[in-house]
């Protein structure tokens, strides 16, 4: 019996470690009441004017074990999609698709990298 992975058990990366430092640095400072823009604090507008988080500004990981994972999907991307299912978009080495579809398509990160990384890390001693 092949043990089933579950992906929410993998740590964040680094760039979405980042995000949610810099969401809950929002959070905080909206407690202590210094109030700041939060599109410049790991979150983004929607088309419909409503704050989403970025979860990250990088790929979900190296195009090369991207393109290793694909589905097999022979009626369309609907929701028993693989790629839907593993939380990545479809990409061109998958079946019917060849990654035109929409499935899993990233939300437009219009987020300014102005922040300096070193405030968000401590130095690894």
């Amino acid at each position: 019996m092949k043990p089933k992975s579950d992906l929410a058990t993998l740590p964040p990366t680094r760039a979405a470690s980042k995000q949610h430092s810099l969401r809950v640095y929002l959070q905080i400072q909206q407690w202590l009441g210094n109030p700041l823009p939060p599109t410049q604090w790991g979150w983004a507008r929607g088309d419909d004017g409503i704050l989403k988080p970025v979860t990250t500004n990088d790929p979900v990981a190296p195009e090369s074990i991207l393109n290793t994972i694909f589905c097999r999907c022979t009626t369309g991307c609907g929701v028993r999609c693989g790629c839907r299912k593993a939380g990545i978009a479809c990409s061109r080495v998958c079946g019917v698709c060849s990654g035109s579809c929409t499935n899993g398509a990233p939300i437009e990160n219009t987020v300014d990298d102005d922040v300096d990384d070193d405030i968000l890390y401590l130095e690894d001693n």
